[in-house]
């Protein structure tokens, strides 16, 4: 059986005298610098790491900043922070200062998007000579090959290699992009590309930037295909308004459990159009402090007490009454602005 790497949707690079120096490698020396390796956000002040890696893996700071010296010592840390770009030599649109403006005029011309008609191209041998000042692009475009399961045509190694010399994109922000992408079934470089500037242009133009949007994109898709099974909607594509509302919804955290009583309700009350009533309860019941589904029994509990003189306990009667009290409220806060 042939080993194959799951990349899953994150990737973390390691130096390549890793594999060298492995054995050298104490065992805190390897999870500091897996741990640094993983999350950009340890790429800071040394004492501010020491502290931050002290915590999460459960060691003394003298132990912390005992291991990140001693990779410094070994290589594996530069003794000085890199500026984020630094391109060591010129595509043939011309030098670095050259691209910058023609970068922001291009953006301007755009209103204000840099499009990817603007991509600085390089010759063969100037994708050669790259490589050899700067390894891991060589690295960038190996390991993007499997992950798409494809060689590169020398267009597509040209606009690999612009991500990270044109768009200052980081080794670990490019193969995250590639392994997003590939696991919603996009492998070509040419989406791969359109979406890297797409999102540049949304402002989400580093790491830690496209980390977060990742985990909001999961987030929508879990959240979507929970409502998809409770509305029955199927494969369908989604409405913008659905779409904002599921966005919404993910915003508030309410919980699967909360929808599908909200759901009940719309299903109770014969609603026309299930998912605007379902969005409308909810909302309701959000302004009303009910945010949880044990919020929701609790109030229909309480309410039940009330009317425990009664003859006898009317559940729509109480989603009613919960209904009326939420608009009592967005009333009230309406009236106050």
């Amino acid at each position: 059986m042939k080993i194959e790497l799951n990349y899953g949707q994150s990737i973390v690079s390691l130096p390549g005298i890793t594999a060298e120096k492995l054995s050298a490698l104490s065992e805190i020396q390897l999870r500091v610098l897996i741990l640094i390796c993983a999350d950009s956000a340890l790429r800071c002040e040394q004492a501010d790491a020491v502290k931050e890696l002290s915590s999460r893996l459960s060691v003394s700071e003298s132990e912390a900043d005992g291991a990140i010296k001693s990779l410094r010592e070994s290589g594996f840390l530069l003794s000085s922070p890199r500026a984020r770009r630094n391109p060591t030599l010129t595509p043939k649109k011309g030098n670095e200062t050259e691209k910058k403006e023609e970068k922001k005029s291009e953006t301007e011309k755009k209103g204000g998007a840099v499009m990817p008609s603007s991509y600085s191209e390089y010759t063969g041998e100037q994708i050669a000579s790259l490589i050899e000042q700067k390894p891991e692009y060589k690295v960038i475009i190996d390991e993007s090959q499997k992950i798409c399961g494809s060689i590169f045509t020398p267009t597509e190694v040209s606009r690999v290699i612009g991500l990270a010399d044109y768009l200052g994109m980081s080794l670990e922000h490019i193969l995250l992009l590639f392994s997003y992408c590939a696991g919603k079934g996009k492998n070509s470089v040419a989406y791969v590309t359109k979406t890297a500037y797409t999102l540049y242009n949304q402002g989400i133009d580093n790491l830690a930037a496209f980390e977060e949007y990742v985990k909001t994109a999961e987030l929508f898709d879990s959240m979507t295909g929970k409502v998809r099974k409770i509305f029955g909607m199927g494969s369908r594509a989604l409405s913008a308004k659905e779409k904002e509302t599921i966005a919404g919804w993910c915003g508030q955290e309410y919980s699967e459990e909360l929808i599908k009583l909200a759901y009940d309700v719309a299903i109770n009350n014969n609603a026309k159009v299930p998912f605007s009533y379902t969005a409308k309860v909810l909302e309701k019941w959000n302004s009303a402090g009910y945010r949880t589904v044990a919020d929701v029994e609790a109030a229909r509990d309480r309410y039940r007490q009330q009317k425990m003189q009664n003859t006898s306990f009317d559940t729509d009667e109480f989603f009613e009454a919960a209904l009326k009290r939420g608009n009592k409220k967005l009333g009230d806060k309406n009236g106050e602005k």
